[in-house]
């Protein structure tokens, strides 16, 4: 319904997940990611790099760091494993730059 309302000049995006400081400022936009790919061998996918440049954009403008959060979801039993996450740094504001920071725990990624 969006394209036929809205037209092709709208872009739909939303916000996952903000971490805050503690003056309650954004400091890091998060896009949430989980898919039964294991946690080495998934890569954000091209498809969805538009959305992605959407975000950095506003964040670069915001001065906020935009990453990438991907988690392994198992279908038998359903059940997404938060324990490890493997985090992407996204920034587009001089070329299409996405990079892998590495895989950290849920405690290090609340921290």
């Amino acid at each position: 319904w969006q394209r036929q309302s809205l037209g092709q000049d709208i872009k739909v995006s939303d916000i996952d997940l903000w971490k805050m400081n503690k003056d309650n400022k954004p400091v890091i936009v998060y896009e949430l990611k989980r898919s039964y790919i294991p946690l080495e061998k998934w890569k954000p996918f091209p498809e969805d790099f538009d959305n992605f440049e959407l975000i950095s954009n506003v964040c670069t403008r915001a001065s906020i760091a935009f990453k990438i959060a991907y988690n392994l979801r198992t279908k038998e039993p359903f059940y997404d494993n938060i324990e490890r996450i493997k985090l992407f740094n996204v920034d587009f504001s001089k070329q299409s730059s996405i990079t892998e920071e590495g895989l950290i725990s849920l405690d290090d990624f609340l921290s």
